[in-house]
């Protein structure tokens, strides 16, 4: 599957260094090519003042060769704290952030609300203007499956008669989202926070994962924006059992909350610490869930034995049978699914236990921490030695949501 994020870049280069610089950041993280575009490939018709929006009704003809797409608007900025926005938006499904938020919304609601309720009445669909009325400078689609979305985005703006910024091409968007049936995703606010002022005098620190300056131009203290982790931030981490855990805690040196070996869900994590959870790094590890089991069955096989001084009376291929019955004899935090342990405010990122050695390079140079033992593993075959393939069919069903949220086959 290949990833992309891209931009426009049209007419007078006002593409400051360090948003460029987050951005392909973020696609290199995300494991995305990067694309700056600078030549159109489509006459607007509109007007010269509202060119930019009637171009980006044409975004699905700049990416071709590419299944998944981040578009970014060069305005935007993204934090090296910012989730995997192919992660957080599902495959097959479009995402983009509403523009009304009600903590802190920006400038007057009604100014946009009649011509995009309009638009949508033109058209004989019924919009919720706060939930589904999008800001079009973050969108994170698929490729071809929402080529209707850009196709019937541009008939809508055919046929309004609504030509300004309202309606293209967010109204545009934002209609042919729901007309199209798609499943959509409205992301939080936090992923295309408009910040219309900054302030500071040296280098000035990121609240939101992404912000997005909505064409107020250079002004001159964007440049100072420091878009890179904090050296001193603290960093939360989601101990999801069996995914190398342990030997994580053992690397990071104390340096996370909590210090200790425990299994708190996000959320949980989120009612304890409040703000400070809100403003840290949070990360957490996924695996491939076939294989997750098959480790989890082995532990929790040996568990048993130290604890109880007994084994368990059956094999790995009746405990998959198991986790569908609700006597709760596999209700064991070890078996639960990983998508279960991270619901809650997202991560910033999220490592592969198949490539835990590579990525943790890149951790330990960001935040100075030890190399990764191997610690508290267990010894088994493969998964697919190890099951049966009835047993390979419940777990793949007993685990949906693992395999759609970490793309796992």
């Amino acid at each position: 599957m290949r990833k992309l994020v891209f931009t426009f870049n049209f007419g007078e280069d006002k593409f400051l260094s360090n948003f460029r610089d987050s951005q392909r950041e973020a696609a290199r993280r995300w494991g995305a090519d990067y694309l700056e575009i600078t030549k159109t490939i489509h006459e607007a018709e509109n007007e010269k003042r509202l060119r930019a929006f009637s171009e980006k009704l044409h975004i699905d003809k700049y990416v071709s060769g590419y299944d998944r797409i981040v578009y970014l608007d060069r305005d935007i900025i993204v934090n090296a704290n910012c989730p995997n926005l192919f992660d957080e938006v599902p495959e097959g499904t479009f995402g983009a952030v509403p523009v009304y938020c009600p903590v802190r919304h920006f400038g007057n609601f009604n100014q946009y609300r009649d011509v995009v309720s309009n638009v949508s009445r033109e058209e004989g669909v019924t919009l919720d203007v706060k939930k589904e009325y999008i800001n079009s400078g973050v969108m994170v689609f698929d490729m071809p499956a929402h080529a209707e979305v850009f196709e019937i985005a541009r008939q809508v703006a055919s046929r309004t008669r609504h030509k300004g910024w309202q309606a293209i091409d967010q109204g545009c968007y934002s209609v042919a989202i729901k007309k199209s049936g798609v499943k959509a995703k409205y992301l939080d606010f936090e992923f295309n926070a408009r910040a219309f002022a900054v302030v500071g005098e040296d280098k000035i620190p990121m609240n939101a994962h992404v912000w997005h300056f909505a064409g107020r131009g250079n002004g001159p203290k964007m440049p100072l924006i420091d878009w890179t982790i904090p050296a001193k931030q603290e960093i939360f981490f989601v101990h999801i059992p069996k995914n190398a855990g342990t030997s994580i805690l053992s690397a990071a040196k104390g340096k996370l909350v909590p210090h200790k070996q425990m299994h708190l869900k996000a959320r949980r994590q989120s009612h304890l610490f409040g703000d400070r959870y809100h403003r840290a790094f949070r990360f957490a590890v996924c695996r491939h869930p076939l294989d997750r089991f098959v480790s989890a069955f082995y532990f929790y096989k040996d568990l048993v034995r130290r604890r109880k001084h007994t084994a368990i009376a059956f094999d790995i291929n009746e405990a998959a049978s198991k986790l569908l019955q609700s006597d709760g004899e596999l209700d064991d935090i070890v078996f639960k699914k990983q998508t279960d342990w991270l619901n809650g405010p997202p991560m910033h990122r999220i490592l592969r236990y198949e490539r835990l050695a590579e990525e943790w390079e890149e951790m330990v140079n960001v935040f100075e921490f030890d190399k990764l033992p191997r610690l508290n593993t267990s010894v088994h075959e493969p998964w697919q030695k190890e099951l049966h393939t009835d047993s390979e069919k419940i777990l793949r069903e007993f685990y949906a949501a693992d395999f759609r949220r970490f793309g796992y086959k």
